[in-house]
């Protein structure tokens, strides 16, 4: 769940997770197993989702089409691209999608100043958009927990806080709410239509799609530079679970510190027949397909024992047939610990992917790698696992590209979301603490893989001086 602030700024409060999702059960293969595993396929999710308006009464409704419920429901529900339902629905292969969406009709006056509304918290303004819903006859019943509900308010202003948006996550540790004589348990997403001359993001529908990530259970990925501080924002732009929801977060270049404040770039998923730009983010990583098992067993390569393997890495959205050498992603586990590496193929230019933080030519492909270490308990209360990749220093046929290591996780210029994120072929990552090495041989545009090395437990030389920037 990301808190954002009407200048840009965000940080999350308290996500953990998300009411409607499973915490994941991190799978050990068998040792000495290093081939797909049989893990079982995720269970269908079909989401009951309410949509509410409620205004502020000293504030006027937004501009067309912000003020029409209709236009909502449209970005929401529709099952084409690009909508918010459209979205996960592609994400997850079919399995989380929404059964049934009901706008209702019309703005909810809550008969109260902006002032008096946002002095306590966001639960005080959840609790008076429902009150106002409920006395109009609205009945939550089928948008509780219990029956996979959950409703997602739009306001006409900012949130408690300047915040543009409070997601579910936050608001599920919020007891019951009352209404009438009856418990609901309910936990809602706060969204607030917010003029571009005020903020430049996030876009509502892209709001809307992050925060339903958290809803159906998915965690954050941050840049190799997040600390928790006020203001921080997760900094990767390489999919919808960080904090840009839709936006690029670039670091200046050269950074003057390891806190310098992001500067914001507006998302850029277009229509390529109308030319109209949306903001829905980009695709989600690997990784939450992974955990959420949205990936056939035989699209998984799990290497967890010594051993070299070769295999190819299909781009995670293409909707060519998978052979039976290629895979959608690769887990590469860390020895003696529960943390691993995930290694996925992206391309710029097709669909949700438009948005790619890549400064190249459409359809242009490449690998991105995460680490993932569910028991970092330095971030495990925000709900943080997955860190991409990002290092800086570029030789083609390097044997090392390590400033990860070498600079003790930081490179020079703190930013997540350039070249040094991206892993094209005759590029080679080695983790020589870990042992571990994969190299990105070559890229077939016909089949749309990646033919990739893995090795595991080689007993790496450790890397010469001149191999650190």
């Amino acid at each position: 769940m990301i808190l954002v602030r009407a200048d840009g700024s965000g940080r999350d409060v308290h996500p953990g997770m998300a009411f409607l999702g499973v915490p994941p059960t991190w799978y050990v293969p068998a040792q000495g197993q290093s081939t797909p595993t049989p893990v079982p396929m995720a269970t269908p999710l079909a989401m009951n989702v309410l949509v509410l308006f409620c205004k502020y009464s000293d504030i006027p409704p937004p501009p067309p089409p912000y003020d029409d419920p209709n236009w909502y429901l449209q970005q929401i529900y529709s099952t084409t691209f690009p909508s918010v339902t459209h979205f996960w629905s592609t994400q997850s292969r079919g399995s989380a999608t929404f059964q049934q969406v009901t706008s209702h009709p019309y703005w909810l006056d809550m008969y109260d100043t902006y002032a008096n509304l946002v002095r306590t918290d966001s639960l005080f303004l959840f609790q008076r958009c429902a009150d106002r819903a409920f006395s109009e006859g609205v009945n939550f019943t089928n948008y509780s927990r219990s029956n996979n509900g959950t409703v997602i308010m739009i306001f006409n202003h900012l949130l408690v806080g300047d915040f543009t948006g409070v997601g579910a996550t936050f608001l599920k540790y919020a007891p019951p709410i009352r209404l009438g004589n009856t418990l609901y348990d309910v936990a809602p997403m706060l969204i607030a239509y917010v003029d571009r001359a005020i903020s430049p993001q996030p876009s509502i529908q892209s709001g809307i799609a992050h925060e339903m990530g958290h809803t159906l259970g998915l965690y954050h990925t941050v840049s190799p530079y997040y600390t928790p501080e006020p203001g921080h924002s997760y900094g990767s732009a390489w999919d919808v679970m960080s904090s840009d929801t839709g936006s690029y977060m670039i670091y200046p270049t050269p950074a003057p510190s390891s806190t310098a404040i992001p500067t914001f770039v507006p998302c850029g998923q277009w229509d390529h027949q109308t030319g109209h730009t949306y903001c829905i983010p980009n695709n989600a990583s690997a990784l939450h397909g992974l955990i959420f098992k949205w990936f056939l067993p035989s699209h998984i390569e799990i290497v967890n024992a010594p051993s070299m393997v070769n295999l190819d890495l299909k781009i995670l959205d293409s909707s060519l047939p998978i052979a039976a050498n290629e895979r959608r992603v690769i887990r590469v586990d860390i020895l003696g610990t529960r943390e691993f590496y995930t290694v996925e193929a992206r391309r710029k230019g097709k669909d949700y992917d438009d948005g790619l933080p890549v400064v190249a030519p459409v359809d242009t492909p490449f690998v991105l790698i995460h680490r993932v270490n569910p028991d970092d308990l330095s971030y495990s209360m925000y709900g943080f696992l997955a860190r991409i990749i990002d290092i800086d220093r570029r030789t083609i046929g390097s044997q090392y590209r390590t400033g990860y290591l070498c600079n003790n996780g930081k490179d020079t210029h703190l930013n997540a979301n350039d070249s040094g994120a991206i892993w094209v072929p005759n590029d080679e990552f080695v983790d020589y603490l870990s042992n571990i090495q994969i190299r990105v041989n070559d890229y077939n545009s016909m089949t749309q893989t990646f033919n990739i090395d893995v090795s595991l437990g080689q007993n790496l030389p450790f890397p010469s001086p001149n191999d650190c920037p």
